[in-house]
């Protein structure tokens, strides 16, 4: 096996864990939660405007979409790795 099928079956990989790991997103979340209580407890700002930050902006699809993308580069570079 080519080191470049190693790296795209290893993308491969990492993307499904990306998309069906719910417990990535549930500890984001939490750990968000537990900053924002945190900072309404009266705790100072570790970078200019955190609080607002966290506010604006809640966990989102991103790992999902990172995971979706790691799949199909990892299987393009698969295939082409493949090919004669």
């Amino acid at each position: 096996m080519h080191y470049t099928s190693a790296k795209a079956i290893l993308g491969i990989i990492i993307g499904f864990a990306l998309i069906f790991a719910p417990s990535i997103r549930r500890k984001k979340e939490a750990e968000r939660e537990a900053r924002l209580t945190e900072l309404a407890d009266g705790a100072p700002e570790q970078y200019f405007e955190e609080r607002r930050q966290l506010e604006a902006y809640p966990v989102g699809p991103i790992l999902r979409v990172l995971g979706g993308l790691l799949v199909i580069s990892g299987t393009a570079v698969l295939l082409l790795s493949l090919a004669p």
